[in-house]
């Protein structure tokens, strides 16, 4: 079972990890603008790496606040990096950012890195518009555009970038391990009891119970609990899983906060909102970079990113 301990302990070595790896995609990103501009190839479309996930922007439009950028993929997370030129006014970039493609907006945020150039974070939304869009504008705040790029190329670009993007992976320490011998159990089956009820009328069978307890900061708490039995009654992996906060103003002391198919769950220790980790889940059956859920101040919902890019709405 993962304790607040072992996620304070952990959460340094994982930002550590998380800088490692970006200053690797950057390095990379680097190389490949260097030799695309040798070779005369980045000024009319995007450029792959021979072997890495990462892909050369080509040169921007005239006037640009950028020489040059690429896009690259790494544990199913995107960036964009860009190198300012030698005259660009450096307190204009940074902060929030707009990028635009075609005449679709998807907010970013820029991080200015050690070697001079600044980073990108892109959300899933904005990856297929890339591929299928004309033109990628990108601006700081309301100001008009600072940079524009053709994105001639673009689809056989990035999608062979995708194609080598590493699996998403996540600490060990990290994983909510659940299991059927939890001092919890207990107090999970009288909090399922009504699923237990509606499975065991539903499939003529009692599903598998499991529990974990997750000790935070501040005295909160999560209870994982897992019911698995029928795949036709549970989905693809049989397994459900409900996570409990406590609440002096139920019944029970506890009110369901998320719940999920059958999964890997673990709880990040770096980010988080109000004392509340980001859960983060792993496919057990299926493939798939897994998804991120965080406290909305009531519950866990699905990261605004990873909504959006499944059709979802945005909610207030």
């Amino acid at each position: 079972m993962t304790t607040g301990m072992d996620l304070r302990h952990t959460a340094l070595g994982n930002r550590r990890a998380r800088q490692g790896s970006r200053a690797v995609r950057l390095s990379l990103a680097a190389v490949l603008i260097a030799s695309a501009t040798a070779q005369g190839h980045a000024a009319t479309s995007w450029q792959t790496h021979e072997t890495d996930a990462v892909a050369a922007l080509p040169e921007p439009e005239e006037g640009s606040a950028f020489s040059g950028g690429s896009m690259s993929c790494a544990e199913q997370k995107w960036s964009l990096a860009l190198s300012p030129t030698a005259d660009a006014e450096d307190a204009a970039m940074a902060g929030p950012a707009v990028l635009t493609v075609d005449r679709n907006a998807y907010p970013s945020e820029a991080e200015k890195e050690e070697d001079g150039s600044y980073s990108f974070a892109l959300g899933k939304d904005v990856i297929e518009p890339l591929k299928r869009g004309n033109r990628l504008a990108i601006a700081f705040g309301d100001a008009e555009p600072v940079a524009r790029f053709s994105l001639r190329g673009s689809r056989r670009a990035i999608t062979a970038v995708a194609e080598r993007c590493t699996p998403r992976t996540l600490p060990t320490a990290n994983r909510i391990l659940l299991t059927a011998y939890s001092s919890y159990l207990p107090l999970a089956r009288s909090l399922r009891e009504a699923d237990i009820k509606a499975f065991t009328a539903s499939t003529s069978s009692k599903p598998s119970l499991a529990a974990a307890m997750l000790d935070l900061d501040g005295g909160k708490r999560l209870l994982f609990t897992e019911l698995c039995g029928s795949s036709w009654y549970y989905g693809i992996t049989g397994c459900n899983i409900t996570a409990f906060a406590p609440d002096a103003t139920d019944e029970a002391g506890w009110r369901a906060v998320l719940d999920i198919e059958g999964a890997a769950v673990y709880a990040d220790p770096a980010t988080g909102t109000l004392g509340w980790p980001d859960i983060s889940t792993l496919p057990v059956k299926t493939e798939g970079d897994g998804q991120t859920w965080q406290w909305n101040g009531n519950a866990y919902a699905l990261r605004q990113d990873e909504r959006m890019a499944d059709g979802g709405e945005e909610s207030d």
